[in-house]
């Protein structure tokens, strides 16, 4: 995974205390106002405005699950103010599972995240997953 610039460097630790269990140096990263758009008819899928938005619809997803969702970092690239990351995203909802690739393409204004975008590698798969649950 490269990591040679400072951006690179940042959202790779930024991810790693995230998949730790410590939020705080993500809160940090993104911006108050910042915007989250996900594709999708499920939990999440639209557009949110504002860091706090994005956390109370990920602890709502969380909540939903059988055990905490696990994300894994696979590669990092980042150039200017934007980096683009590929991940790993699994969860287990009532016996069904979700484990998929997903592409994060994270726009910088300053040293913060302002705007995100989240592509999971099989949307149909997704929308299925979180069937039911109302944002």
């Amino acid at each position: 995974m490269p990591q040679d610039d400072p951006l690179s460097a940042r959202l790779a630790h930024v991810y790693g205390r995230f998949a730790a269990g410590d939020a705080q140096p993500m809160i940090d990263f993104l911006d108050e106002e910042m915007i989250y758009h996900l594709p999708g008819l499920h939990l999440g899928g639209g557009t949110l405005h504002g860091r706090r938005a994005l956390f109370e619809r990920l602890g709502k997803a969380a909540a939903a699950c059988d055990g905490a969702p696990r994300i894994e970092l696979l590669q990092l690239i980042a150039e200017g103010p934007l980096a683009t990351s590929l991940e790993r995203f699994s969860a287990r909802r009532h016996a069904e599972m979700l484990d998929q690739t997903v592409c994060v393409v994270w726009r910088m204004r300053g040293p913060r995240c302002v705007e995100m975008w989240s592509h999971f590698s099989d949307q149909s798969a997704c929308d299925r997953f979180w069937a039911g649950m109302s944002t």
